[in-house]
This record gives C-alpha cells, sequence and structure tokens, in this order.
C-alpha cells in the first residue's frame, strides 16, 4: 500500500510540475542524478505565432487609423522582448498614410491624412513603456464626416 501512496505522491508532483511551465516551454526529459531522469524546462517561446499581427486593407481613413491603432494594441500587449518584431511589419504592411490621393478630389480628408502622420510617426519610434503617447496621438487625430475613401 505504501507503494501506491509513493506513486500516487510522485504522480501528482509531475502534474504540479507540468502546471506550472509557463505557456509555450517545451519540457525536455533530461539525465538526472545517479542514473534517475529529470525534467527540464526550455522556454522556446519568446516571441512566436502570437507576436505576428498584420493589418486588414483599409478601405478608409478611418479604417486606416483604426488599423495602426490595432498594430499597437496588439504589439503593445506583446511585452518588450517582442514589440519591435511585431509593431515593424505590422506598419510596414500598413505603409505611409496614402494623402497623395486626397490632394486633388478632397481638402478635408487631405488635411485629416496628413494630420495622422505624427502618430505614425510616433508609432516608428515608440518604446513598449510609452505606448500610451501613440495612442493619445492617433486618438486625438479627428477625421471629418464624410468617408474618406482610400485610392486603390
Amino acid at each position: 500500500m505504501a507503494q501506491s501512496g509513493c506513486l500516487f505522491s510522485l504522480m501528482y508532483l509531475s502534474l504540479v510540475a507540468l502546471l506550472a511551465v509557463p505557456c509555450g516551454a517545451t519540457l525536455l526529459r533530461g539525465p538526472g542524478h545517479a542514473g534517475g531522469a529529470r525534467l527540464v524546462i526550455i522556454n522556446a517561446t519568446t516571441c512566436g505565432a502570437a507576436s505576428k499581427h498584420l493589418p486588414k486593407r483599409p478601405d478608409t481613413l478611418a479604417e486606416y487609423k483604426d488599423e495602426a491603432l490595432g498594430c499597437l494594441t496588439w504589439c503593445g500587449a506583446l511585452g518588450d522582448s517582442c514589440f519591435r518584431g511585431c509593431l515593424d511589419p505590422c506598419l510596414k504592411s500598413l505603409k505611409d498614410p496614402p494623402c497623395a490621393g486626397f490632394v486633388v478630389d478632397n481638402t478635408p480628408c487631405f488635411k485629416a491624412c496628413n494630420a495622422l502622420k505624427p502618430g505614425m510617426d510616433c508609432l516608428g519610434t515608440v518604446s513598449p513603456n510609452s505606448t500610451h503617447e501613440c495612442h493619445q496621438i492617433l486618438g486625438a487625430t479627428s477625421l471629418p464626416e464624410e468617408e474618406c475613401l482610400l485610392g486603390r
């Protein structure tokens, strides 16, 4: 009976150790002391698939602003080690605000598009600990009530 109690305790401790492993870590069986085995925890995640965020293709200037904020919010939640590796590709996919398409046709949209540029510049240099600054700049950028369609 003592053996089954010991076996149960060992299984329980193994389960507790397994639950304590950080998300995404890998467990490997390694050599132990006196010929026994031990579990080795290797953190294999730092920046995996969750750190990839690509914006959808915006059809309007309002959607463009939302997608830029989406990049900042998603990547900001990843923390220091994955932040730039997430934000830079996201911004590259979004590209610069397409203001040239508004020059001739629509002055309010052209002005609003240019007003987004300081926020986008902020995203290019922001650190993970100061994302609130870019949120404030982009959030304060007002867009005209009329829909500003982006050229294709």
